[in-house]
C-alpha cells in the first residue's frame, strides 16, 4: 500500500473526499479493500470507491477522474496476483493490524495536508508575512539557524508562527508547537516543557540518550512561543536537533533573539491600508452589512486600535450586536480607561523591566513622546536614569521606535498603558496623587488645594488648556521633596506672593519664566534649563547657586538682552544656546569648560518663513519663537534665496577669552553683527 499526498500549498478548488481508493477490483474489492473503505468510514472519513471493475483496456470513466481530482489524497493498494500467493496469504492474519496501521497514516496525512483557505480563515493582511518568514526558514537548505519573530504583545506574533507552523508541517517528519513559553517555563520548570517536545516529536517517548540521537536523524519543525529569556530556549533546544530542522522562536525582547543568535528575524508590525477595517469588521459585524453611523464609529475604534490586530479583536468582539449609543459610549470610555484585556497583554513588557527602565519609560509617555533621543537622554541623564542603555533596552522590547529623525515615538496603546499605570498609583481617596502629572485639570487641582504633592516626581503644565488662571505661592513647589521635571509655560500663572523657590531634587526646568526668581537658591542637582521660546524673558536669574547645570537654553528669547555673568562660574556647563535671540546684545565671560555655544539670529520675517525645516530637530519653524534642542543648518527649499535672510542681530561684541577654552568644540556665530573675535 502507498499513499500520496498533494503539497501543503495546493489551492483545492471543489473538494469531496478525503481520498481516492485506487485497487485492482477482482485481487482486493471483496476483501482488504472493503475492510479498509469500513474503517475509514467508521473514522468519519470521506473515501471514494469505484463500485465497478475496471478490465484491462478499459479507458478511466469522467466520473473517475473527476473524483480523482476532488480528492485530497489518494490511497494505492498494491496486489499483483495477491490472492494466488502463498505469502500473501499468510499475511492476512494480520490485516486488521495493517488496516489499523493505514488508517491511522490517513488521519495524520489528512491533518497534516492544510490549504491556504483553511490556515488563514479570519486572519487578515497576513499572507505576505506569512511568505516572508518562510523565506526566512530556507525550506530544503541545511545548518539554518532559528529565525525570530518579534514585535509588541498584541501585534500577531503567535498567530503567523501559527500559521507558517501549519502550512509547512506537512513537509516535516515531527512537529511541535510549544507555546506560551514564558508562562509554562514559569508555572511548570523547564523538565515539563522538555517532555512535552520529546512526546510530540518522538510520539510518546521521553527524553533518553537513544531517543535524543534518533530526533537529531529527524527532519522537525518547531515552534517556541513567547520565549523571554535566551537560557529557556537553551535547556530545551540543547543540541537535539539535525541540519534539516527548523525552528521559529517569537518574543517580545529582541535582546533575546540576538542571544539566541536567529539566523534572522521579523519584525511584526502594525496592520495598515484597509486591514486594521477589514479584522475589526470581521468580528464587529460579522456577516451583518454595518449602517453609516457604524461605518463612521468604526473608523474610531481602527484609529484607536491602531493597526494592533489584538485591539482590532477585542474591541470588534465587544462592539458586536450593540447599538450605536453603546458604540458611543464605550469608544468614550477608552479614551480615559484602557480596554482590560488589552491593557494586561501590552503590560507584560512594562513589567520585564527593572525600575529604572519603568521611570524612563513613563517618563518618555508623559512628557518626551515625540521629542529628540539626545534631547531626552541628555535631560533624563542628568535625573539619574541611566538613559542611553535604558532606552535600547525600551527599543529591544519594542516599547518605544526612533525615527530617521531621531526623534522617539511610542504606540498610543503603550501611551495609554503608561498613563493607566500612573494613575494606579494614585489612591481613591487622592485620584490626582501620582508620580507623573501632564493633564492640566489634575494640575491644577493639585496645585489649588496641595494634595499628594510628596509623590510628585514631574510636572508638565500646558496652561491653554485651563479654563482659569492659577495661582503659585511659595509652598507650591517647596513641599516636592522628589520633584525632578518641571515644564510650564508662563500663560494663565500669576505669583501673588512673588517669585518662588524649588525644591533641590530639581533637575530639569523648562519655560518656567514666571515662577523663577532672580536668584536660584540650593538647586545642586540642578542639570539643565531650557526656556526656548520664553518671550517675556528680559534677563535670567543669576544660576551661581546650581553649579552642576550642564546645559542652558534659551533658544527664540526675543527679548532677552544679556546673559549674566554669573555664567562664567558654571564649571560643568557644556552647553549654551541664544538661537534667535533677536535683542541679545551682551554676551558676559563664558566658562573655561564650554563644549558648545550657538548663536544664530536670522530674522525669518520673509517669503519662505514657513519653508525651513530642522534637520536635527523636531518638526518645521511656525513662528520666532519656536523652541528646538539644536539648529546646526536649515534645507531652506528651492523657492528660498539665502539674500532673503536678514541679520537682526545687535550682538556685536564676542566676549574676551580670559581662560583657555580647552572642551570647546562647537562655535556657531551664524547671522550676528559681531565684527570682530578676541584675539
Amino acid at each position: 500500500m502507498a499513499a500520496g499526498g498533494s503539497s501543503s500549498h495546493i489551492t483545492l478548488k471543489k473538494i469531496k473526499y478525503d481520498g481516492f481508493i485506487s485497487f485492482r477490483g477482482e485481487d482486493t474489492r471483496s476483501n482488504f479493500t472493503s475492510d479498509l473503505h469500513s474503517a475509514l468510514s467508521r473514522e468519519k472519513i470521506k473515501a471514494f470507491i469505484d463500485e465497478n471493475d475496471l478490465k484491462t483496456g478499459d479507458e478511466i470513466s469522467p466520473t473517475l477522474l473527476r473524483a480523482i481530482e476532488e480528492s485530497k489524497l489518494c490511497l494505492i493498494i498494491l496486489s499483483e496476483d495477491y490472492a494466488s500467493s502463498r505469502w500473501c496469504l499468510e499475511e492476512l492474519a494480520s490485516e486488521s493490524k495493517l488496516i489499523d496501521a493505514i488508517v491511522d497514516a490517513v488521519i495524520k496525512k489528512l491533518r497534516d495536508i492544510s490549504t491556504p483557505r483553511d490556515d488563514l480563515k479570519g486572519l487578515v493582511g497576513v499572507v505576505t508575512r506569512i511568505e516572508k518568514i518562510e523565506s526566512l526558514l530556507h525550506i530544503g537548505s541545511l545548518n539554518v539557524g532559528p529565525v525570530g519573530i518579534w514585535g509588541i504583545g498584541g501585534i500577531g506574533k503567535t498567530t503567523l508562527a501559527r500559521a507558517v507552523f501549519n502550512r509547512l508541517s506537512s513537509q516535516f517528519e515531527a512537529c511541535s508547537f510549544l507555546e506560551d513559553v514564558r508562562e509554562q517555563w514559569k508555572k511548570h520548570g523547564p523538565n515539563h516543557l522538555k517532555n512535552k517536545i520529546f512526546s510530540e516529536l518522538m510520539e510518546g517517548e521521553s527524553s533518553l540518550p537513544f531517543t535524543k540521537d534518533r530526533l537529531r536523524k529527524k527532519r522537525v519543525l518547531v515552534v517556541f512561543d513567547d520565549v523571554d529569556d535566551a537560557e529557556q530556549f537553551e535547556q530545551l533546544v540543547g543540541d537535539w536537533f539535525g541540519p534539516e530542522s527548523k525552528i521559529i522562536v517569537t518574543s517580545r525582547d529582541q535582546q533575546v533573539l540576538r542571544n539566541i543568535e536567529v539566523s534572522g528575524t521579523y519584525e511584526v508590525k502594525e496592520l495598515n491600508h484597509d486591514d486594521p477595517l477589514k479584522l475589526f469588521s470581521l468580528h464587529a459585524f460579522k456577516e451583518k452589512s454595518p449602517t453609516e453611523k457604524e461605518r463612521e464609529l468604526s473608523k474610531r475604534a481602527v484609529n484607536y486600535a491602531g493597526g494592533v490586530p489584538l485591539a482590532l479583536i477585542v474591541l470588534g468582539r465587544h462592539l458586536y450586536s450593540k447599538s450605536v449609543k453603546e458604540w458611543e459610549s464605550t469608544l468614550d470610555k477608552l479614551q480615559k480607561i484602557p480596554d482590560k484585556k488589552i491593557h494586561n497583554v501590552l503590560k507584560i513588557s512594562y513589567d520585564s523591566l527593572d525600575n529604572t527602565e519603568k521611570d524612563i519609560f513613563l517618563n518618555i509617555a508623559c512628557f518626551f513622546k515625540g521629542k529628540s533621543k539626545d534631547f531626552v537622554e541628555g535631560i533624563l541623564d542628568g535625573c539619574g536614569f541611566f538613559t542611553v542603555a535604558g532606552i535600547k533596552v525600551l527599543i529591544d522590547k519594542a516599547l518605544i521606535t526612533i525615527d530617521m529623525w531621531n526623534t522617539l515615538h511610542m504606540h498610543d496603546l503603550l501611551q495609554m498603558m503608561a498613563f493607566e499605570i500612573v494613575h494606579v498609583q494614585s489612591t481613591d481617596q487622592e485620584p490626582r496623587k501620582g508620580s507623573r502629572l501632564w493633564i492640566a485639570d489634575d494640575i491644577y487641582h493639585t496645585f489649588k488645594y496641595n494634595r499628594g504633592i510628596d509623590t510628585i516626581e514631574g510636572i508638565s503644565l500646558d496652561t491653554s488648556k485651563l479654563n482659569e488662571e492659577i495661582s503659585l505661592t511659595p509652598g507650591t513647589f517647596s513641599q516636592m521633596c522628589r520633584l525632578r521635571l518641571l515644564m510650564i509655560n508662563e500663560r494663565k500663572v500669576s505669583l501673588p506672593q512673588g517669585p518662588l523657590p524649588f525644591p533641590n531634587s530639581l533637575r530639569y526646568m523648562f519655560r518656567v519664566i514666571r515662577v523663577l526668581p532672580l536668584l536660584l537658591h540650593h538647586l545642586e542637582n540642578l542639570k539643565s534649563i531650557n526656556l526656548k521660546g520664553s518671550r517675556h524673558l528680559l534677563r535670567v536669574p543669576d544660576l551661581s547657586m546650581a553649579p552642576n547645570i550642564e546645559r542652558i537654553y534659551l533658544d527664540f528669547c526675543e527679548n532677552l538682552v544679556e546673559a549674566p555673568s554669573s555664567f562664567q562660574y558654571l564649571n560643568k556647563l557644556e552647553d549654551l544656546s541664544f538661537t534667535g535671540c533677536s535683542s541679545l546684545c551682551k554676551l558676559s565671560v563664558l566658562p573655561k569648560n564650554l563644549g558648545s555655544l550657538k548663536v544664530y539670529t536670522p530674522s525669518l520675517e520673509h517669503k519662505c518663513y514657513d519653508v525651513p525645516r530642522c534637520l536635527s530637530c523636531e518638526g518645521h519653524i511656525s513662528s520666532s519663537t519656536r523652541a528646538y534642542p539644536q539648529l546646526p543648518h536649515f534645507d531652506w527649499g528651492p523657492d528660498c534665496d539665502h539674500a532673503d535672510i536678514e541679520i537682526n542681530s545687535k550682538l556685536e561684541k564676542f566676549p574676551e577669552i580670559m581662560k583657555t577654552m580647552e572642551c570647546l568644540k562647537v562655535l556657531q556665530l551664524v547671522c550676528v553683527a559681531i565684527k570682530e573675535l578676541p584675539h
